[in-house]
């Protein structure tokens, strides 16, 4: 059963979009948000996702668990990632990665 449509598009070009979300949101996210978006981003496939665990993301960027977890929400808020739940327990979320609201070249085809 395919996955629902996320409900913004994903990021196509994720260096551009490193890039903005620091430019625009650096100051918002701080070092925390900031260190897991980019973790995040060296993750991501070909079609802007990756599915590590919380732990994982807890060990690349040295936050808790539990901080991983609430900057993880943080950038779901600011509609720069989609967390999709899987919904079988023990197994991983998806993060995707959306292109971030006023992007330069935003839902361009």
């Amino acid at each position: 059963m395919p996955a629902p449509p996320a409900s913004r598009p994903p990021a196509r070009d994720l260096v551009a979009a490193l890039w903005h979300v620091v430019d625009a949101y650096g100051a918002t996210l701080g070092p925390y948000g900031l260190a897991l978006y980019l973790v995040l981003v060296r993750r991501a496939n070909a079609e802007a996702q990756c599915s590590p665990s919380y732990e994982e993301l807890a060990t690349a960027t040295r936050m808790s668990r539990r901080k991983v977890i609430a900057t993880a929400q943080a950038l779901r808020v600011l509609e720069l990632v989609e967390i999709r739940r899987s919904r079988v327990r023990g197994h991983r979320n998806t993060f995707i990665l959306l292109d971030p609201p006023g992007a330069p070249g935003e839902g361009a085809e």
